[in-house]
């Protein structure tokens, strides 16, 4: 039986889906303009961006990272991030420890805003 893996969040062309007993390898395709892995999160892994082609843009928590051809960045574990080309196409390799489950990839929702201390609006109703 075949393992159950992530699945993608955006669009985007996975060249490599690896698992080891310590990580997860995935090597990632972006289109410029056309492809992003979009905003989501881990629970449990870390990931490390590297990019081997091209230049990507990671953002991690609102800020954008730009990612020159060789250079690296790290995503701790409950951080909303995605990734994208800056100009041309990007390939970055994406590395998950500990691996990534299958159930480890959220998508960003508004309920998972991280503006958890903000004031209720006026008209909102405070009961809820």
């Amino acid at each position: 039986m075949a393992q159950q893996r992530p699945p993608m969040v955006g669009r985007y062309q996975l060249l490599l889906d690896y698992e080891c007993p310590d990580a997860t390898v995935r090597i990632i395709r972006l289109k410029a303009g056309h492809q992003a892995v979009e905003q989501h999160l881990h629970h449990h892994t870390n990931q490390i961006y590297v990019t081997i082609e091209g230049e990507a843009i990671i953002s991690n928590e609102g800020v954008d990272i730009p990612l020159p051809l060789h250079h690296a960045t790290t995503v701790t574990r409950g951080s909303l991030h995605s990734a994208r080309a800056k100009d041309g196409d990007a390939i970055v390799i994406n590395i998950s420890v500990p691996p990534l489950r299958p159930d480890d990839q959220k998508p960003a929702h508004p309920d998972l805003a991280r503006n958890d201390l903000s004031m209720p609006s006026m008209d909102s109703d405070l009961e809820d």
